[in-house]
């Protein structure tokens, strides 16, 4: 469902212990967000919550703004007495902390009474507002053994039979969870999403109901959050709190272990993952606590083994000004590098599948300007389109700093899979570099490569000059920094600076005509 590779086993459970999995989603609709910030900027402070409210009433999962989605699979129930007690504590960890609770159970069965028992066990620790799904799993061999017809697997749909079967054990299910719930939070009868995970039925119906949840809980908290800021912006208009435009790159990763990198699928083996994220936790944490920066704009990455750029694009996106301008920017694939040409066959095969179900998707911004029109005056919209084509034309500008040697034109070339446009030309009488490429899905992106610091303490009071001359122009900073070296002193140093020039030019300066 969600693209994972869980090992799985039919005989014996896998699942010990609980393993999750992040999923920044980034949505190619980031422009309704945006419009937002303007019209908070502008003083239209009403009329934001307006349109958040609206889109909190009609949202579609696909709609959604960027946000992080953790899914986690905790162990599972019933396996004996003694693993179920070791398993509460897990249970009651993340239950406190989940938004969603799918709780998954069998068609084939009858007996749900140790679902019954963990369920109201753990009922003291939902959250007021968690949201149940009962994810009936095994549809395929729901009445099978009753003599009922079986499962198409021609048609990878239930069979007449059991589709008659499905509302009976609906109604059979929802009264015993109902029961052990006893109206400790809402759960209605279309909380109950049957499927198939072998054969794949029902699945995207499971998957659709999951995010769509999980985005309603983000635009609720978004929505909370501008009511509490709303009286303050009444009584002294500001500009809301908004994304620091910068990103602290930890690169070449590779290197963290020495012979630890998986040559035929160019990934790090199993250990060596592990270790490398136990390691970039700790730069993180301590990058954390000596600049006071949020782990949302940190990330660590390999340019040259193409390694997790994707993560580190979503940063990007996330905290550059007008972060919706970098949506259509395709870093490189780091499955080219790969040596066992399987691979290779095997990513081209869901590349292509992925391209096909992309072309079907609506991406229309008069779509959207169309249904804001629905709430709004057609002059409050033409105000808003106004401002966002003026922002559309500006060239996204980024600027790369961080010490020689840390990966920067690397970086630059596999990240944005950019050609270079135009000759480098120096600023000024500076060692600061302004590159115009031509992005390979269209459209052009300003870097400004930054003389490296590090070196003398001379140079570094001469580069200081040039950084604080054109940071404050730029719609992001990306600061590269070394992720297997221990010593840091001089990029905290930098960022601590970067992060005042930032908060004193909250948005980027541009040229006036």
């Amino acid at each position: 469902m969600f693209g994972l590779n869980w090992d799985t086993d039919h005989a014996i459970a896998c699942t010990k212990k609980p393993q999750f999995a992040d999923f920044p989603i980034v949505s190619r609709k980031q422009v309704v967000i945006f419009a937002l910030y303007l019209l908070i900027n502008n003083g239209l402070y009403r009329l934001a919550l307006q349109l958040l409210q609206h889109y909190l009433n009609t949202f579609k999962y696909a709609d959604c703004p960027y946000h992080q989605l953790r899914v986690v699979d905790l162990p599972g129930i019933g396996e004996t007495p003694t693993a179920d007690r070791k398993y509460m504590a897990y249970y009651k960890k993340w239950v406190a902390k989940a938004d969603v609770l799918v709780w998954i159970t069998q068609a084939d069965t009858r007996a749900y009474k140790r679902d019954e028992i963990f369920l109201k066990k753990l009922k003291p620790f939902f959250k007021p507002s968690i949201y149940l799904i009962l994810a009936l799993n095994k549809i395929d061999f729901l009445g099978v053994y009753e003599g009922q017809k079986k499962f198409a697997i021609d048609k990878k749909e239930p069979s007449p039979d059991q589709l008659k079967l499905i509302p009976e054990k609906i109604d059979d299910i929802y009264g015993i969870f109902q029961n052990a719930l006893n109206g400790a939070i809402v759960f209605d009868k279309s909380q109950i999403v049957p499927y198939t995970s072998f054969y794949g039925w029902g699945l995207e119906n499971l998957r659709t109901k999951i995010l769509a949840r999980s985005s309603k809980v983000m635009f609720k908290n978004m929505l909370k959050n501008l009511n509490e800021l709303l009286p303050s912006f009444l009584r002294k208009p500001k500009p809301p709190e908004i994304p620091l435009r910068l990103v602290v790159a930890l690169n070449q990763v590779d290197k963290i272990i020495p012979d630890g990198w998986n040559n035929k699928l160019n990934a790090p083996q199993k250990e060596a993952k592990k270790e490398i994220e136990r390691q970039c936790q700790d730069i993180i944490k301590k990058l954390r606590e000596e600049t006071q920066i949020d782990d949302s704009n940190i990330e660590y990455y390999s340019a040259l083994k193409r390694y997790r750029l994707i993560c580190l694009l979503n940063k990007i996106i996330q905290n550059a000004y007008g972060g919706f301008k970098l949506g259509n920017i395709d870093p490189k694939d780091p499955f080219e590098l790969a040596d066992d040409p399987e691979v290779k066959e095997f990513t081209d095969q869901q590349r292509s599948k992925m391209d096909k179900s992309y072309e079907k998707k609506i991406d229309s911004d008069n779509q959207i300007f169309k249904k804001l029109l629905e709430i709004i005056s057609k002059v409050d919209l033409e105000f808003i389109r106004r401002l966002l084509e003026q922002e559309t034309k500006l060239p996204p500008k980024v600027a790369v700093i961080g010490k020689a040697g840390v990966g920067k034109t690397t970086t630059i070339n596999n990240l944005f899979n950019a050609e270079l446009k135009t000759s480098p030309t120096t600023v000024g009488t500076t060692q600061a570099q302004t590159k115009e490429f031509t992005l390979s899905t269209g459209g052009t992106l300003t870097v400004i490569d930054m003389p490296g610091y590090g070196r003398s303490e001379k140079e570094d009071q001469e580069y200081e000059k040039i950084y604080k001359d054109l940071i404050p122009s730029c719609d992001l900073i990306l600061l590269i920094l070394q992720a297997d070296i221990k010593g840091i002193a001089d990029d905290i140093e930098m960022i601590k600076t970067i992060k005042k020039w930032l908060q004193d030019c909250p948005t980027p300066q541009r040229p006036t005509n």
